[in-house]
């Protein structure tokens, strides 16, 4: 398995903590509030965040981009 796919919890906790240090059902509403269809939901994200799983829908990457708002793309790679 690629590293960056191994890494999809650690940035979904860093993620949370860039909304403000929230729990998961918090990290699930700020993926609704950018696509209330989202399917981003709070069962899956345990195991996406516990590396159980990983997500296969392009689409939750799509939503992720618009939970982080303006923080860039190359900042995150940088980090």
């Amino acid at each position: 398995m690629h590293r960056a796919v191994r890494d999809v919890g650690v940035k979904l906790r860093v993620t949370a903590a860039l909304l403000g240090g929230g729990n998961q059902k918090e990290l699930c509403a700020a993926f609704r509030r950018v696509n209330p269809l989202t399917e981003f939901d709070l069962g899956r994200s345990y195991k996406w965040i516990e590396g159980r799983s990983l997500p296969r829908s392009p689409r939750i990457y799509e939503d992720w981009v618009g939970v982080l708002g303006p923080v860039s793309y190359t900042h995150l790679r940088a980090h």
